[in-house]
């Protein structure tokens, strides 16, 4: 997950990831909370950034923060990550949507299939070649 991170970071893709941390590997003990992956997710990928992340403690803030999310990953045209645990994971609440704010926000680009565009992973030109002088990603 974290190259995956990295790498929309890096072509400036709007992403959200939603981490629903447990304990160990694999299948581990799939019904115990944990929070080992706060750490990773500031510092996990290779870059000089740090993600945008948001942990609700609630199912009305799972709801607010994942519209939260993506309109801070159209915005900032970077990877948000969604954070949360068993104990959020397993509760039972009732939301009315309608008591909840949503703001849709613009895009900031055309979306995929209306242009030309390309994601390398490279520093390139607008013809898609690699470039390291003057390049756009």
């Amino acid at each position: 997950m974290q190259e995956a991170i990295g790498y929309a970071h890096e072509v400036e893709v709007p992403t959200v990831f939603f981490n629903i941390q447990r304990v160990g590997p694999a299948t581990g003990m799939p019904t115990m909370p944990a929070q080992q992956d706060i750490v990773q997710t500031n510092y996990g990928s290779s870059g000089d950034y740090y993600p945008l992340a948001f942990y609700p403690n609630s199912v009305a803030e799972c709801y607010r923060y994942a519209i939260t999310a993506f309109n801070a990953a159209e915005k900032s045209l970077s990877p948000v990550i969604l954070l949360s645990d068993a104990f959020v994971g397993h509760l039972n609440e009732v939301v009315d949507p309608d008591d909840i704010d949503v703001e849709v926000v613009p895009r900031t680009r055309p979306p995929l299939g209306t242009g030309k565009r390309f994601f390398t992973g490279l520093a390139h030109d607008d013809a898609g070649n690699p470039r390291t002088a003057d390049a756009g990603v």
